[in-house]
């Protein structure tokens, strides 16, 4: 597991992309991928991607954010 802070990355047009600490590359049986947890600076929830090796976006779900103490 990665255990790097909430990243913030700024991105065009003055729009802030805040990324999770929880994004890391996953490999099984030899192939990796990429999960990307990410939301906009103004946004409800956080976004999941999952980018396979061929750079195809697999899956892209969106979460609520959750309400409480940060999850350590």
């Amino acid at each position: 597991m990665n255990t790097r802070s909430e990243d913030v990355a700024p991105m065009y047009d003055d729009y802030t992309i805040i990324h999770s600490r929880f994004e890391e590359h996953v490999t099984r049986d030899g192939v990796t991928a990429e999960v990307l947890i990410y939301r906009g600076e103004d946004d409800p929830g956080w976004i999941l991607e999952i980018i396979n090796a061929s750079g195809l976006n697999g899956l892209g779900l969106t979460f609520p954010r959750r309400s409480g103490p940060p999850v350590m």
